[in-house]
């Protein structure tokens, strides 16, 4: 029996029954709604009998079968099969199909735009059937609460249409990254290809090399893709080129792919084109680096005004306003000052070049503040020393694991061009690759990180491995990372020529010195943090002196209506060291995001928790102005 006009009538009756509400209507045709469906669902799929039959199965393999694993093909659904199943009624519908059609043939376009492989029709069928869901589900819901409560609930109804057109939004998002995080890759990218075509090594060949190695997430998607257009569509490699750049977003990548199969196919200088475009892309990127500067002065004006003198200024007049001014405070302090700090770090986060070297941070830093959190609630402290001293603990924890993964980052990246050079020279004289680092090892010495991890190359080699097998050896610094990668691919091919080296050795000359100058000229913002709570505090200090002194006029200003502002209570107290504080603390991680790149380091957030703790506790005890 065909139910699909049935589960139809019983939808509409749903609608109809809460729009009039009839809740005995309602009840009926959901329970019967139910029925329906269960019933069909029943003919489909026999629970009892899978359940018996997974247990055996299980039971068996766990009683017959050896540990080892055998591989197997499986074959794994990409869309979720029920709410498919369930809207099938409504989506079969000519109208519907029309549409789905009509749909899924807008966004096949911005599918290939966005790298993402997947089915268009797919994609409608399954954001439709979530849409109808939603329909069955929220409709019902806002008409009865639109009706009871207030006409505001009718807003929910446009709620499955967003749904409906979600698949369009995330190609959208997809294509937008695709074609602005690129611009991060390109300059290394291309250095990198320009160095193995000096060895013979085509584009295509640079690419298929790096996937699956992890040291360019955006470019590996455009690798895959030329690999599955040579491999699966029988594309020769310059038309599996020119497939990739005429469907790239990317205006600067699909020119340079569009130039490469160009030359390539006229007989050009591919290895003079790429060297080209690489300089070009590394000149493109320190111009990025100084336009960031001028992003980060402006970020930290901003900052300065939201988390400094706004915060200020509130704690100047806030003795004046009426007694809810404690509440206004803890709204600005927890809810307002937390909302604007990451509002700024996701603005911060968006203009800055990306830090692609791997910090990891333990769970112990989140336990340590967990910890000193509840222990200081149990000692009834004050809440603003309660929220401090839990930051200061997982700043603290989280340094004694981040500062020495900071500081083998630099050491080794300080040592890679002299260490370059090294194996340049040694080049010169005819020693090929692998020959060059054993006699390295023994002569030369550099700094403790760097010697530590060219002692773990020397001993992966010795015991028979390859430098190109043994690049993913140095995980947390990327730039390292890219270079022995090289290293491995040009011993692979015969070691290259001196000159290949010369110029892979100034171009890390040249990474590591433009990263060091923006670090150190971003780095003196550091000092306004260090004084923004000293300065709070003393205007608090100087507020309440002031305020001390004309208690005498106090009946005065009582019998203009405002006495009651002039009452300085420990609550709201409490809540201005509280604004002072998460003002603080923002300060410090913002500004660790704008000059380190990352808020992973935390050492500029524990000094400043301890110079405002310090700055808190000691403010009674000065002398006053007044």
């Amino acid at each position: 029996m065909n139910y699909n006009h049935v589960i139809v009538a019983l939808v509409a009756i749903i609608w109809l029954s809460l729009a009039f509400n009839n809740l005995a209507v309602f009840g009926i045709s959901t329970a019967g709604l139910l029925i329906i469906l269960v019933k069909r669902t029943s003919k489909k799929f026999d629970w009892k009998k899978l359940v018996e039959k997974f247990y055996k199965f299980h039971l068996f393999q766990k009683l017959n079968t050896p540990n080892t694993k055998k591989p197997s093909a499986r074959i794994i659904p990409l869309s979720i099969n029920l709410p498919i199943f369930i809207s099938k009624p409504i989506l079969d519908i000519p109208i519907f199909q029309k549409l789905q059609k009509k749909l899924g043939s807008q966004i096949e376009s911005e599918i290939r735009m966005s790298g993402k492989p997947a089915n268009s029709l797919n994609m409608i069928k399954k954001s439709m059937s979530f849409s109808v869901l939603f329909v069955i589900i929220i409709l019902p819901v806002a008409i009865a609460l639109g009706i009871l409560v207030t006409p505001l609930f009718f807003v929910l109804i446009i709620l499955p249409m967003g749904i409906m057109f979600y698949p369009r939004m995330a190609l959208g998002l997809a294509k937008s990254k695709r074609e602005t995080a690129i611009n991060h890759e390109l300059a290394y990218f291309t250095k990198y290809a320009s160095i193995m075509q000096s060895v013979e090594k085509t584009l295509y060949d640079s690419l298929v090399e790096i996937i699956d190695n992890g040291l360019f997430e955006i470019i590996e998607t455009d690798a895959k893709m030329a690999y599955r257009n040579v491999t699966m569509f029988a594309m020769d490699i310059f038309e599996a080129l020119n497939d990739i750049a005429l469907h790239h977003p990317n205006r600067a990548f699909q020119s340079f792919l569009l130039s490469y199969v160009a030359t390539a196919q006229t007989g050009g200088d591919l290895t003079n084109l790429i060297e080209r475009e690489a300089e070009s892309f590394f000149e493109s990127l320190k111009e990025d680096l100084k336009r960031y500067l001028g992003t980060a002065t402006t970020f930290g004006e901003i900052l300065l005004i939201i988390l400094l003198i706004m915060p200020t200024f509130l704690i100047a007049t806030s003795f004046l306003l009426p007694g809810g001014s404690v509440t206004l405070l803890l709204l600005v302090g927890v809810i307002g000052i937390p909302m604007m700090s990451m509002g700024l770090i996701v603005m911060i986060d968006s203009a800055q070049p990306r830090n692609l070297n791997k910090i990891t941070i333990g769970n112990l830093a989140f336990v340590v503040a967990i910890i000193i959190a509840i222990a200081m609630s149990a000692l009834r402290q004050a809440p603003w020393l309660v929220i401090t001293s839990s930051v200061l603990g997982f700043a603290l924890a989280n340094m004694f694991n981040t500062t020495p993964q900071f500081l083998r980052i630099k050491n080794i990246e300080n040592a890679l061009p002299e260490f370059l050079r090294d194996v340049t020279e040694y080049r010169k004289i005819g020693y090929d690759m692998t020959i060059s680092l054993y006699r390295l090892y023994g002569t030369r010495k550099y700094n403790k990180y760097f010697n530590e991890l060219f002692g773990m190359i020397y001993s992966q080699l010795k015991s028979g491995a390859t430098l190109s097998g043994i690049a993913g050896i140095e995980d947390k610094s990327w730039i390292t990372k890219l270079v022995l990668f090289i290293l491995g691919k040009l011993a692979d091919t015969g070691g290259g020529t001196p000159l290949t080296l010369e110029h892979l050795t100034r171009f890390v000359s040249d990474v590591t010195t433009t990263k060091k100058s923006t670090m150190s000229a971003l780095r003196m913002q550091m000092l306004l943090v260090y004084i923004g709570p000293i300065i709070m505090v003393f205007v608090s200090k100087t507020s309440i002196s002031l305020l001390t002194k004309m208690s005498s006029n106090l009946s005065f200003f009582s019998n203009l209506g405002v006495g009651g502002a002039f009452a300085i209570t420990p609550e709201f107290v409490d809540a201005i060291n509280i604004v002072i504080v998460i003002s603080s603390l923002a300060m410090g991680f913002v500004f660790t995001k704008i000059s380190m790149f990352t808020l992973k380091d935390t050492k500029n957030v524990a000094i400043t928790a301890i110079i405002v703790i310090i700055a808190i506790l000691i403010s009674p005890y000065l002398p006053s102005i007044f």
